[in-house]
């Protein structure tokens, strides 16, 4: 497989690149800075979503795409006015590509899509109400992608991601702020610690957007492992892992309000390729940390 990547060195991306090289893909890369590169990450076209270099796209003949780039900034990217201009850059790209002869079209979005629910949440049962702009913009992206797809006869797929989670994620990411937190000695405030949710390695990210793709599968796909995780749990996991007293772990009482209190995947239709979650949770954490320390010497 001929396959473009967005975010080509974002968190996801980096992991989805390396992957699909070793699996015998070929890979272009589409990112705005081209610093640190890495063979192992494919060819990287310099470039954005106002700024397609669409020469490098055309001597490439991607058979498949994968958009990943977004705002991403925890913290910023739920409110930020960028989510907007995303959704028309997006909607452009998946034009663009369509033009270009790609037969399928991925994008990606996230778990909070859909409705608040107590059970599983299910591709094509569960009824979506985005909660925020950073959702609103996904669930517009992804009836555009639809439209797109439409009209010129091509494949598509949109990968629900949960929360993911290891080696490269942003320092303000919960986990890897907790852990830091965590090993200086600081207590780490559980704000919502009843609730229950699903966290998969990106490495499991990486390997199940491939495997949809190379089938290709069509529609939505959630990305979790279909096991929760209270975030209270969570976070004395992380002072397991970090070598931290477990009572630098506290809870917030009363708790904060969670907007999506469980968000569990049902993963059938990611299972049906084959896939299933390598890195179980204990030993995701004790890899990002292990990734954290400085090197030897």
């Amino acid at each position: 497989m001929r396959l473009i990547v967005t975010g080509a060195r974002g968190f996801i991306g980096s992991a989805v690149c390396r992957l699909a090289i070793a699996r015998g893909h070929e890979v272009l890369g589409l990112a705005r800075r081209l610093e640190h590169a890495s063979p192992e990450l494919g060819d990287i076209a310099m470039g954005s979503l106002h700024d397609v270099p669409w020469h490098r796209v055309e001597k490439f003949r991607p058979d498949a795409a994968l958009h990943l780039a977004w705002t991403a900034t925890p913290g910023v990217n739920f409110h930020s006015p960028e989510n907007a201009l995303l959704v028309e850059q997006s909607a452009a790209l998946f034009e663009g590509l369509a033009e270009r002869g790609v037969r399928h079209l991925a994008g990606t979005g996230t778990f909070i899509e859909y409705a608040t629910s107590p059970e599983p949440l299910v591709e094509d049962r569960s009824p979506l109400a985005p909660l925020n702009p950073y959702a609103s913009a996904k669930a517009e992206t992804l009836r555009r992608l639809q439209k797109t797809a439409g009209e010129r006869g091509v494949g598509w797929s949109w990968f629900r991601v949960f929360n993911a989670y290891g080696e490269g994620e942003a320092p303000a990411r919960m986990i890897t702020a907790t852990m830091l937190k965590l090993a200086a000695g600081q207590p780490a405030v559980v704000k919502t610690p009843a609730s229950l949710r699903d966290y998969v390695h990106v490495s499991d990210v990486a390997l199940g957007m491939l495997l949809a793709l190379e089938q290709p599968l069509t529609g939505a796909v959630n990305l979790g492992t279909g096991a929760g995780v209270t975030v209270y749990d969570l976070a004395l996991g992380i002072a397991q892992a970090v070598g931290a007293d477990p009572a630098l772990v506290q809870a917030l009482h009363p708790p904060a309000e969670d907007i999506m209190p469980v968000a569990i995947a049902q993963s059938a239709k990611l299972r049906s390729t084959g896939w299933e979650p390598k890195v179980p949770l204990k030993e995701g954490l004790a890899r990002l940390w292990a990734s954290l320390q400085p090197p030897p010497g």
